[in-house]
């Protein structure tokens, strides 16, 4: 596995999650609480989380939130998991 920064892993997860999806990365890592930005950013989450990024990289790559909403977002991520449309979702940003 070639190694690359934390910011990078992020923005790459970011960049993926606004090509699938048409949802700006601004809005991504902005306040807004809509549903469907929320279960693209607990995708991201989820993601990051799986390839192995820190609590406070994530947040970080996601607007600066603190590790706690992290913690939040990525147990919504789990329980979202049997969310058909969920999955298809994390699939289609990991790819």
């Amino acid at each position: 596995m070639i190694y690359q920064p934390a910011s990078s892993v992020m923005n790459q997860l970011v960049a993926r999650a606004e090509a699938v999806t048409g949802i700006e990365a601004g809005s991504l890592r902005a306040r807004a609480r809509e549903t469907l930005i929320c279960h693209v950013r607990f995708a991201v989450m989820a993601l990051a989380r799986e390839r192995g990024l820190g609590l406070a990289r994530i947040a970080k790559g996601l607007g600066g939130r603190d590790h706690s909403t992290i913690i939040s977002g990525l147990k919504r991520a789990e329980a979202l998991r049997a969310d058909p449309d969920f999955a298809k979702l994390l699939e289609a940003i990991a790819k």
